[in-house]
């Protein structure tokens, strides 16, 4: 048995079979939810549901695929977002416009809070111990800022146009706020940068922590612009195709994805900025999400769920779901990817069999009884890999590892040429 920095290792096969990813099983909602949004909490390896009718939240263990729990809620709950290190979920109330937070030891509710006006949209940045809620003071776009410990309201930053995409910079603790054409960058609770760019109002962004760089593309005309965030300036430009719905960063191949509304996926490699190929699924494609293990990209399009295969360059598979499917949860813990189906009431849960056989590198001598599971670590043991990068379950750079579950990532493999090493650790207090 061999071990690294006591570590236990993993192999991922790359499994050339085709149709590898099948609907595992649909988990039915309590009646009358008509879900909207939905998010994993790596903390506790469980998805949370925000029902839009029932003004409930409910709960799904990732690993079991079953509703655990149901949370009571505000009125019309539309947005839901997770801060792993507070161990707590955060539910966008939008009538009362109140946000809902729940304890993700207990999921059960244990404050609400006033927002600012017309709230629709909210995000964590753990990194910055911040929750962040878009809308509107004084008739005029903001964002406001709360404190994660204390849920106060710390800061109103009025926004230049409606927000329409953000993300989190895992490297520096700054979010990157695309307002029409300008991205505000805000540190905490001030904006520090501004940067114009000839997107529009309905763009998408990503960030690339190898890189540290964010990827900012227009929705309308297809303009793509790279940001180096160590100086906060715009250091390339590209044309990806008119009509992207969405972005989403592969870690593996340090590549950028960019699904368009015109059935296909453009492929943006990191290492050279440049575009390296297109692929069509021939029909209308939107909300994606990485699975940042195997190396594949789910997207939808109608009532399907379609894969796409990074390393081969297309889509491997077609999966029916349940009725107008709305968002993606991939959790890398359990290798599932959850589907939440707004009419059909309904969570359906992809698998990958190419995945399953994620498990601790061995001779052939030890294959029959040697254990598969994690490396179970104490708190006080992580200091000793402080030379490693840990990812949290969606493929984020944790600097300060918590307890929790992690992916220690110890060098990647061409393009194409298998996955390089990657290692699960489970980090107890």
């Amino acid at each position: 048995m061999r071990f690294c920095l006591l570590l236990s290792a993993f192999c991922i096969p790359v499994c050339p079979a085709a149709h590898a990813q099948w609907l595992e099983k649909t988990i039915p909602l309590p009646s009358s939810q008509s879900p909207y949004d939905a998010c994993l909490n790596t903390a506790n390896n469980c998805v949370y549901v925000c029902g839009w009718s029932s003004d409930t939240v409910s709960v799904i263990n990732a690993d079991s695929a079953q509703v655990i729990a149901l949370a009571a809620v505000g009125q019309r709950p539309t947005r839901v977002c997770a801060n792993p290190d507070r161990n707590r979920i955060y539910v966008l109330n939008s009538w009362d416009n109140t946000m809902t937070i729940i304890n993700g030891y207990n999921h059960t509710p244990i404050e609400s809070v006033g927002l600012n006006r017309s709230a629709y949209a909210l995000y964590c940045n753990p990194y910055a111990s911040r929750t962040y809620s878009i809308g509107e003071d004084i008739d005029y776009p903001c964002v406001l800022t709360l404190d994660a410990y204390s849920n106060n309201p710390v800061a109103y930053l009025g926004m230049p146009k409606w927000p329409s995409a953000w993300c989190v910079n895992t490297t520096n603790s700054k979010s990157y706020i695309m307002a029409g054409e300008t991205t505000v960058v805000i540190s905490r609770d001030e904006i520090v940068t501004r940067l114009r760019s000839p997107v529009h109002a309905g763009g998408v962004m990503c960030y690339n922590p190898r890189r540290n760089r964010v990827y900012i593309a227009d929705g309308s005309d297809g303009c793509l612009d790279v940001v180096d965030c160590a100086t906060d300036s715009i250091v390339a430009r590209s044309s990806i195709g008119p009509g992207v719905t969405f972005a989403c960063y592969v870690p593996r191949f340090d590549l950028a994805c960019f699904p368009n509304f015109d059935g296909s996926i453009t492929v943006y490699d990191c290492a050279s900025d440049s575009i390296v190929s297109r692929v069509n699924a021939e029909r209308p494609i939107g909300v994606s999400v990485c699975d940042s293990i195997a190396g594949k990209v789910y997207t939808l399009g109608g009532d399907r769920v379609y894969v796409f295969d990074i390393a081969a360059d297309t889509f491997v598979a077609s999966i029916n779901v349940g009725a107008r499917p709305c968002q993606l949860v991939w959790s890398a813990a359990s290798r599932r990817v959850f589907v939440v189906n707004r009419d059909g009431n309904s969570v359906s849960v992809i698998r990958d069999t190419a995945v399953l056989g994620v498990g601790e590198e061995r001779t052939k001598d030890e294959g029959g009884w040697m254990n598969a599971g994690p490396t179970i670590l104490s708190g006080s043991m992580v200091h000793s890999l402080a030379s490693r990068a840990f990812f949290d379950a969606v493929g984020r750079r944790v600097l300060n590892p918590r307890p929790g579950v992690y992916f220690v990532r110890e060098g990647l493999g061409a393009r194409g040429q298998g996955l390089g090493r990657i290692r699960k650790v489970v980090i107890q207090r």
